[in-house]
């Protein structure tokens, strides 16, 4: 019964215990949903510079988007997203 009771603290800790997270601290569920969406909406980007027959072009598009969403990383405001 002791055993039982204390395994049941332990699991019940283990699952209340956060992580460090490697986005400096939690995030609200709408900062959540708004990261998907822009991160959606890269790789569909992504896939449209699949069909760019140029290398040099598709190559460029690749990096232009990429260097638009580096430059706008630490943006946080949902009105400017």
């Amino acid at each position: 019964m002791v055993y039982s009771v204390r395994l049941q603290n332990l699991s019940r800790g283990y699952a209340t215990r956060g992580s460090p997270s490697r986005f400096g601290g939690s995030m609200s569920l709408d900062q959540f949903i708004q990261r998907a969406r822009v991160l959606s909406f890269y790789r569909t980007i992504l896939r449209g510079t699949k069909h760019i027959a140029d290398p040099t072009t598709k190559k460029e598009s690749r990096k232009f988007a990429r260097d638009e969403f580096e430059r706008h990383r630490g943006v946080t405001d949902p009105v400017r997203l």
